[in-house]
């Protein structure tokens, strides 16, 4: 899957937050950090009406010995995910970055999606060595540093018909490395500053 340079400028600013040098230029709150500690991915199944701890677990540790290939799924179909206009807001909910999409602006389908499913958002997990540890979901029980999520509804769907149907919403999960840059420490500072300034939703 190719991601598209408007989504690339979001991964890349936000994966700055997660060099360890940054680590007192958080824009999440210590409520916020505390909120997810007590709420984060381990804890779900323990959720009074979660279903994580069943046939639909969440989060997911991908064992690789174990995947199975199926034939029968082909490539996704992605449409205007390389639109520099599709984003509507940039929001901070306190303890990651939310991008909002305008509406039917985005959608995707294949892959094994039941029909075309209209993006309306992505946002992150990311860890830092003192709050919380990186991507919600892990592989051979390995745990990325950030981890990103595109959330789709089914197309003619509202949010509240979506989650009442087992294939109302569709989220892609993208496993995201951090890698050195040769950027100074001084404009690391620079962008970390400007997403101080997301409204907080």
């Amino acid at each position: 899957v190719s991601l598209t340079l408007t989504l690339l400028r979001h991964l890349f600013t936000l994966s700055l937050l997660t060099d360890p040098s940054m680590s007192g230029h958080s824009f999440s709150d210590v409520n916020a950090s505390l909120t997810f500690i007590e709420n984060s991915p381990s804890k779900w199944k323990d959720i009074s009406g979660s279903f994580c701890g069943d046939k639909r677990q969440s989060p997911l540790n991908i064992v690789t010995s174990h995947v199975v290939t199926d034939s029968k799924l082909n490539n996704f179909t992605f449409v205007n995910f390389s639109s520099e206009h599709a984003i509507k807001s940039i929001v901070n909910t306190g303890h990651t970055v939310k991008c909002k999409l305008k509406d039917n602006e985005v959608e995707v389908s294949g892959g094994g999606l039941n029909g075309t499913y209209s993006t309306i958002q992505f946002h992150f997990h990311w860890g830092d060595t003192e709050h919380h540890p990186g991507s919600e979901h892990t592989i051979d029980d390995h745990r990325y540093p950030m981890e990103m999520h595109i959330v789709s509804l089914k197309k003619g769907l509202a949010v509240e018909q979506a989650i009442e149907k087992s294939d109302g919403i569709a989220v892609l999960g993208f496993f995201i490395n951090v890698c050195p840059t040769t950027f100074t420490a001084q404009t690391r500072l620079y962008i970390v500053n400007y997403l101080v300034k997301c409204p907080k939703s």
